[in-house]
């Protein structure tokens, strides 16, 4: 959502995108994200584990708001952050984005416990 040109990042744009047939919305901001889910999206929240701090202020987001899923960037920072987020909410599942260059990080990620990675690169895509 945040990176949809031509819509603003706001409920209107929301409304628009449910009345679309649209599934879901990946944000950082958990105003779209409710917006997302009361009109039955799934709710995607996107997270930058930039350093410290950020990471303390995801997982303070999380008491407020819960979303479906988070989608963790980069991908690579999980083994860091993976055991911050399971304390915070043990079930929730986390996809892992960016700088993931082999399936062999693929497969280490997800023994880590990541639930699933995007990746653009189609060759890296797998079933």
């Amino acid at each position: 959502m945040d990176l949809l040109a031509g819509l603003s990042r706001d409920s209107a744009a929301v409304e628009f995108l449910a009345d679309a047939g649209v599934g879901g919305i990946i944000s950082t901001h958990q105003d779209v994200l409710r917006t997302a889910r009361s009109r039955g999206m799934f709710a995607f929240q996107r997270t930058f584990a930039l350093d410290s701090v950020a990471m303390q202020n995801s997982t303070r987001t999380l008491e407020h708001f819960l979303p479906d899923v988070i989608e963790l960037l980069p991908a690579i920072a999980a083994p860091i952050v993976l055991p911050v987020l399971r304390m915070a909410q043990p079930d929730l599942p986390v996809i892992g984005c960016g700088l993931v260059r082999s399936l062999a990080q693929i497969n280490d990620l997800v023994q880590q416990g990541v639930t699933s990675i995007s990746v653009s690169d189609a060759s890296l895509w797998v079933a």
